[in-house]
């Protein structure tokens, strides 16, 4: 006890500046800690006293406590032995002895890495929650941007010894790990001779969840208490969830089989991915340096880019503008506005000494943090002057998307993945399947014509109902509090709104079966756009399906996130109809293409390191290659033009999926009603460009 408090006194001293006093401290509590053979509280005094004479920049004497840290806590098998020797490696990168970072912290990162292992392995360490896998995910993105640096540190030194290539390497390792295993469990399909037992406890958690989030939802905002109450027993249930899974992981005969994903090298993305035609731009943002490495089938290059806090900040005034629809409908300003925002990003993010090797080639973007929230065809191409044969213009105002495909990969090792399961998957017999136009509420219109069409059934059905009609109402406008935005500089308000029809989706339904071929396509709208078709095996017949609907996000669980279908059946009795992702992950799919056509669907919970945890992944999970979906709340009318547009030119002219998109937003910027990028340029593919 002694020691701790002398450790506490420590740092105290060390927050009110009396370095000298809190040095002695973190000696005593030393001295104490090997008094009494306490090998952790020793480890804890000796890193407390790096840390100390780390702040004060003497990184010799750092460098000592850390080595000293280190070596007792890897004796004592510490799980945080991976943690602490991150220091070592720090403290060389600050005195510049760079190849000594280097090897130490390559010894740091398989260290972390066997601790993941063991971690994942471990039932204890799952039912003590995600939130400490989070944090060690955190830290071990923390630790691969120290490795990075260093590794781009050594390339600016010696150009010509490959430091970039292995750089790119690590970023992948890094960014690829999660989505790869997931990818890899789902193409040995792992609940294939796993106890049903286990199986149904999973599914019985599942729905508990579900019910839980609902309970939580119906709650009005001045009870805080309840809200507080159900979120920790929502907490409680995902712990239990997360272990039931990792059981399952540890029983399956086909999980035991799977090795680690190993991302790919620089020479395999170049080989097996890119073709002439694609240059591929991967980012990384981190406090020190950010850094884009740009890949062709025969080079690679590397940039340095401002810090992670200056590209985001940008970023976040970009995304703000690009995603104020009531401004862009009304405010003539909004373009110049836009325009002075994000005219510098796209320098910051393309330098300009990368832009002759773009021309005319597709860009496949692996980005990170709040870049992923941005749509680069969105960003003005970097000014110039372009001579044509009638004047001199400026292409300041043109976006990247009218002279770039642009597809979007959580990793570029991901992709890999998800061609070698299209290999092995058949094609699918039908063509599209279109949700669209569901039934939100009781007092929707289209139970009134029901009423009015079948009096004798509606009074018969009147003794039925177990609920009122007021509480159906309340519960389907509670289900604002599932629109919780993924980012955290979201200002806008968290107060119940009701979840409004989306008549122009009919609209586009009927546009997009318009250009299908005849008699293989199914239209799922009104009451039939619900979660039970959409669960159907029927869904596993159509190459295409389409969710044209909205997207709810829960940040906190991203599990419980999911499309909203119809909520009440034809009787007016509220039904589930929320696909949440935790079911989305469980479809099993033959699609080419899955198309969400809502708000918000491309984002998801950012877990550092990992990349965000949204829709898109849980349909890749499910079986699709391919997947377009939204980063802001869309205009209906205006999705439904570029949806027709898009699908027009994808089934009848024959385009790529990623090309049809690209043809069908350079038409909508053309027109000059939707010109604005607030109209078209939400919508985003993922995956296959193929």
């Amino acid at each position: 006890m002694e020691a701790l408090v002398a450790g506490t006194e420590g740092k105290l001293d060390s927050q009110r500046d009396n370095f000298a006093l809190a040095l002695e401290y973190h000696q005593k509590r030393l001295t104490l800690s090997e008094l009494f053979g306490d090998n952790d509280l020793v480890v804890s005094a000796l890193s407390m006293i790096e840390a100390f004479y780390r702040e004060q920049h003497n990184y010799v004497q750092a460098l000592v406590f850390a080595e000293r840290a280190s070596i007792l806590a890897k004796q004592i098998s510490s799980p945080n032995a991976w943690s602490i020797h991150i220091m070592v490696g720090l403290n060389y990168r600050s005195l510049g002895q760079l190849d000594k970072a280097r090897l130490a912290l390559e010894e740091t990162i398989i260290m972390a890495e066997s601790s993941r292992t063991a971690m994942a392995e471990s039932s204890l360490a799952t039912f003590n929650g995600q939130w400490n896998r989070d944090m060690n995910l955190e830290r071990m993105a923390y630790l691969f941007e120290y490795y990075i640096d260093v590794m781009m540190q050594l390339h600016k030194q010696r150009p010509t010894e490959g430091y970039d290539a292995l750089a790119l390497q690590a970023n992948e390792r890094a960014r690829a790990r999660l989505l790869l295993e997931l990818l890899n469990e789902a193409l040995a399909h792992i609940r294939q001779g796993v106890d049903p037992q286990l199986l149904e406890r999973e599914r019985s958690l599942q729905q508990q969840l579900n019910d839980k989030a609902e309970e939580q939802a119906l709650l009005p905002s001045n009870k805080q208490t309840d809200k507080r109450a159900i979120t920790m027993q929502i907490d409680a249930l995902s712990r239990l969830y997360k272990e039931v899974q990792a059981q399952i992981r540890r029983k399956s005969p086909r999980y035991t089989a799977l090795t680690q994903p190993v991302p790919l090298t620089v020479r395999e993305i170049q080989r097996d991915l890119l073709d002439a035609d694609t240059v591929l731009l991967e980012y990384t943002l981190a406090g020190p340096r950010s850094y884009l490495w740009v890949i062709t089938q025969t080079s690679l290059n590397s940039y340095e880019l401002p810090i992670r806090s200056e590209i985001e900040k940008d970023v976040r005034r970009v995304v703000a503008l690009l995603k104020d629809g009531k401004r862009w409908a009304s405010d003539a300003k909004i373009n110049a506005e836009y325009l002075q925002a994000a005219a510098p990003l796209s320098r910051k993010l393309l330098p300009p000494a990368l832009l002759p090797q773009l021309k005319g080639k597709r860009l496949v973007i692996v980005s990170e943090g709040a870049l992923q929230y941005l749509p680069f065809g969105a960003l003005p191409m970097p000014q110039e002057e372009q001579k044509t044969e009638s004047k001199t213009q400026k292409t300041e105002n043109v976006p990247f998307a009218v002279e770039h495909e642009i597809v979007s990969l959580p990793s570029a090792s991901t992709l890999a993945v998800l061609r070698r399961e299209a290999t092995k998957r058949k094609r699918a017999a039908k063509s599209i399947a279109v949700f669209a136009d569901p039934v939100f509420t009781d007092t929707d219109e289209r139970l009134a014509t029901i009423k009015a069409n079948h009096p004798k059934s509606n009074e018969q059905n009147k003794t039925d109902q177990p609920k009122s009609s007021k509480h159906i109402t309340n519960k389907l406008n509670s289900s604002r509090s599932f629109f919780e935005r993924a980012y955290n500089w979201s200002s806008e308000s968290n107060e119940p709104l009701p979840i409004s029809r989306l008549p122009f989706t009919r609209r586009e339904a009927e546009a997009i079966l318009a250009v299908a071929p005849a008699s293989s396509w199914m239209k799922a709208v009104d009451f039939k756009a619900n979660r039970t078709t959409a669960l159907s095996s029927e869904m596993s017949q159509y190459r295409i399906v389409h969710f044209a609907t909205h997207g709810l996000l829960h940040s906190e669980h991203p599990e419980l996130s999911g499309i909203v279908l119809s909520l009440v059946n034809e009787q007016g009795q509220p039904v589930d109809g929320f696909l949440r992702l935790n079911e989305i992950y469980n479809l099993n799919l033959s699609a080419d293409l899955v198309v969400l056509s809502a708000c918000e669907t491309a984002l998801g919970k950012e877990i550092r390191g990992e990349g965000l945890i949204g829709l898109t992944r849980g349909f890749m999970y499910a079986g699709s290659p391919r997947v377009v979906a939204s980063l802001w709340k869309v205009d209906d009318v205006a999705t439904a033009e570029l949806m027709k547009l898009f699908y027009r030119k994808m089934l009848q002219e024959k385009m790529r999926p990623a090309a049809a998109l690209r043809a069908a937003k350079v038409e909508m910027w053309k027109q000059k009603r939707w010109n604005a990028p607030f109209y078209w340029a939400a919508f985003e593919i993922q995956g296959e460009w193929r």
